[in-house]
């Protein structure tokens, strides 16, 4: 992975509001490599609408 790939995310929530972030809504391991993935794509005239969250990279 390149250096420029990684970046830092923290959340302070719920912990209910925090799994809504996540695919399946289970929050990964410390130091476990994400992916941020579309889970909804919805375009409307000159407007695009993305819902996103993350989820583990399967080594």
């Amino acid at each position: 992975m390149k250096k420029e790939d990684c970046g830092f995310i923290s959340v302070t929530n719920s912990i209910n509001e925090v799994k809504n972030l996540f695919v399946g809504n289970e929050i990964p391991q410390e130091g476990e490599v994400l992916e941020m993935v579309v889970v909804k794509s919805e375009t409307n005239d000159d407007s695009c609408t993305l819902v996103l969250k993350l989820r583990s990279v399967k080594k």
